[in-house]
């Protein structure tokens, strides 16, 4: 195979997100998720922050305050600025008008609400057709259609 026909790589991301970041400051140490979040709360003096947070950061389903950016760096004995950075690229890759906890993954998991219409096909049999009424994207209910089967 010659060098023109080989598939490329895409070069490596030299400034990663917020969750992989956390994640290899912590396996440096040799620390869990559990043992991380058990400093964060013994150094903070605050017992508000658990293995789950810990995963969330991580997984990028959440990212953690200004307060708690100053402890993990303590904590992880690193530079409080390198993380805010990364913390500041994983939400520039957010969803556009995407705000809040969880946005990264909101979306995927969208619900939708639907109804069951019976409506008849040209032939004239009747035929279920379901018909979105509520959640993301769908017009808002504004009454039972009626359909002469």
């Amino acid at each position: 195979m010659t060098a023109a026909l080989r598939p490329r790589r895409p070069p490596a991301d030299p400034a990663p997100t917020f969750g992989p970041l956390l994640r290899t400051a912590r396996h440096r140490l040799g620390d869990s998720q559990q043992r991380l979040a058990t400093r964060l709360c013994a150094a903070a003096g605050l017992p508000t922050v658990s293995r789950h947070e810990i995963s969330r950061w991580e997984r990028e389903l959440r990212l953690p305050s200004a307060f708690w950016l100053g402890w993990l760096a303590q904590v992880l004995v690193t530079d409080r600025a390198a993380l805010e950075r990364a913390a500041a690229r994983t939400r520039r890759r957010r969803p556009a008008g995407a705000t809040g906890p969880g946005v990264a993954q909101r979306h995927a998991w969208a619900w939708r609400l639907v109804e069951i219409d019976r409506v008849a096909d040209a032939s004239g049999a009747v035929v279920l057709r379901p018909r979105a009424v509520g959640g993301p994207g769908a017009p808002p209910v504004s009454g039972p259609d009626t359909v002469a089967a």
